[in-house]
């Protein structure tokens, strides 16, 4: 990425030329950038990592799955690690799941 320091086709910029460069701004800071096209594969692999992800965090959101007790559970096992109750759940939800074990909703906490 190249950031702009002077006019290159002017001083504001933005968007894309010729589906090949990207003028666009980064905190106030105007930048140049060759043009990217996301992907988005479907394999089988990213589908089913997708899918175990929501699951996760629909098992987080419900409360019937884990409740408030639970979830300062979760905050506490967390703590000092630099996560988040949330992150530590999810993190452990998808080892879980992605050691083709059986799948469980409220794992208690180690």
């Amino acid at each position: 990425m190249s950031r702009v320091t002077g006019p290159l086709f002017s001083l504001t910029a933005s968007g894309t030329l010729g589906d090949v460069i990207t003028y666009s701004k980064w905190k106030g800071i105007p930048y140049v950038r060759s043009r990217v096209i996301p992907q988005n594969p479907q394999t089988a692999s990213q589908v089913s990592t997708r899918n175990t992800l929501t699951a996760g965090v629909s098992a987080y959101r419900t409360t019937a799955s884990v409740p408030a007790a639970s979830k300062l559970s979760w905050d506490f096992y967390a703590s000092g690690s630099g996560m988040s109750g949330f992150n530590r759940y999810i993190k452990t939800f998808m080892y879980e799941n992605s050691q083709m074990k059986a799948p469980w909703e409220n794992p208690p906490p180690a």
